[in-house]
């Protein structure tokens, strides 16, 4: 863990998508499926339509889990519109809740729910 904090600091996406990705299952994949596993839509529930990913602070995919792919590259915008509307006071314990088609959903049905995580007071991931 320390060393993935080391890599999401010095934001290189690439090396740190490495050390995740070597610990099965991935994060991405083990919250998509809970998701699926406590769904009441049968859209998720039975088709598996979510994801569950991890991008950097600046809005860079770090891992992504579902089926859905497209979530992946669009829930990056969503990061980045929301670092820019609320960059300066975006604190440990917040949520945002995105579905703009815009700016980070891929449709108006999507809705983001992104928890930005926080390490000794400083701001490393965004969990969406």
């Amino acid at each position: 863990m320390a060393r993935a904090l080391e890599l999401m600091r010095s934001g290189d996406s690439f090396a740190l998508a490495t050390v995740v990705w070597r610990q099965p299952p991935s994060s991405g994949q083990h919250g998509s499926r809970a998701i699926i596993k406590t769904a009441i839509s049968p859209t998720v529930a039975e088709a598996g339509d979510c994801s569950c990913t991890i991008y950097s602070p600046e809005g860079d995919l770090v891992v992504g889990g579902g089926a859905v792919q497209i979530h992946f590259h669009a829930g990056g915008d969503g990061i980045r519109k929301i670092f820019e509307l609320h960059g300066g006071t975006i604190s440990d314990g917040d949520i945002f809740i995105v579905n703009d088609p815009y700016d980070g959903a891929s449709h108006m049905p999507d809705l983001w729910v992104v928890a930005p995580q926080f390490c000794n007071g400083t701001l490393i991931s965004r969990i969406n």
